[in-house]
């Protein structure tokens, strides 16, 4: 995916989580094979860190909030897994069975003279604060069918 320095609206696609819903039940309508792509992120008074994304499973019952003071959030959805790789206790990793927040500038920032400059000229300090938040919360049983 070659970045266009478009940044459009998300309300009614399958990119609009302004609200939780689950990933799993849009995927499908995507143009692309999942997510790779990148969010815009309103930026906090001051430069604090600002809520970026929520995840939940509620079958385990745990949950992830990041909060970043990057510009951008990309999501990716492990969109190139194969069957043939075998994660932690034996877990198989599939098309979309993982998903990856990823802090950072926009793609294609130095490039685009409107985007938050993504250049680090000598002398200056790069600082970016992303924090990660985890909960547990008590699981949902599944519904009885």
């Amino acid at each position: 995916m070659i970045p266009t320095g478009e940044i459009t609206p998300v309300e009614g696609t399958p990119y609009d989580f302004r609200r939780a819903g689950r990933i799993g039940d849009v995927i499908g309508r995507l143009p692309t094979e999942g997510y790779d792509h990148n969010w815009c992120i309103a930026s906090g008074p001051g430069g604090e860190p600002v809520s970026a994304a929520h995840l939940y499973c509620p079958s385990s019952g745990i949950g992830m909030e990041v909060l970043t003071t990057q510009p951008g959030l990309t999501v990716y959805t492990g969109n190139f897994l194969s069957k043939s790789l075998i994660g932690a206790n034996g877990e198989v990793m599939d098309k979309h069975s993982a998903v990856c927040l990823e802090t950072q500038n926009y793609p294609n920032a130095p490039n685009v003279e409107r985007f938050p400059s993504a250049v680090l000229t000598p002398g200056q300090t790069y600082d970016h604060t992303t924090l990660f938040r985890f909960s547990v919360r008590r699981p949902q049983k599944p519904p009885v069918q």
